[in-house]
């Protein structure tokens, strides 16, 4: 009785609907989590790291140049940008690798590795970050964010 029965509940404000059709968020961030992974097993130093690694960067940029043709232009904006982020990053992994056969270059190279990796997280968070709230990369194209 201390509750008066004739009022009325007004529902809260309306939240948009959830857009229809698969989810295409997914193959995006998987481009990003692979790159990630890929750094992360390079840095690892264990045996056969490498590899892994190697074949954790090609799935991505199989994942992301089989799709960046397709979908909505914000997720092809998101398949282009980590397609060109794992591919800078494993031509100049591979120049600084090759740096390593002279010894006098060989810590230059390690922190070379460092600041390209530390590039490579910067960038895969972004993107990630982007993929999640569905927003459109607007230049995928640079190698800056």
């Amino acid at each position: 009785m201390s509750q008066p029965n004739n009022v009325t509940r007004f529902p809260g404000p309306r939240r948009p609907p959830a857009p229809k059709g698969p989810d295409l968020r997914g193959p995006a961030l998987a481009v990003y989590a692979l790159g990630v992974g890929a750094f992360a097993l390079f840095l690892s130093g264990r045996p056969f790291a490498d590899l892994a690694g190697f074949a954790l960067g090609i799935a991505a940029v199989v994942i992301a140049a089989g799709r960046r043709d397709e979908g909505p232009a914000w997720i092809r904006s998101h398949h282009e940008f980590g397609l060109r982020t794992i591919v800078i990053t494993g031509a100049f992994w591979t120049l600084l690798s090759l740096l390593t056969f002279l010894p006098f270059l060989i810590a230059a190279s390690w922190y070379a590795k460092l600041a390209l990796g530390a590039w490579l997280l910067v960038r895969c968070v972004y993107g990630a970050g982007q993929v999640l709230r569905r927003k459109i990369i607007s230049n995928p194209r640079t190698p800056f964010l």
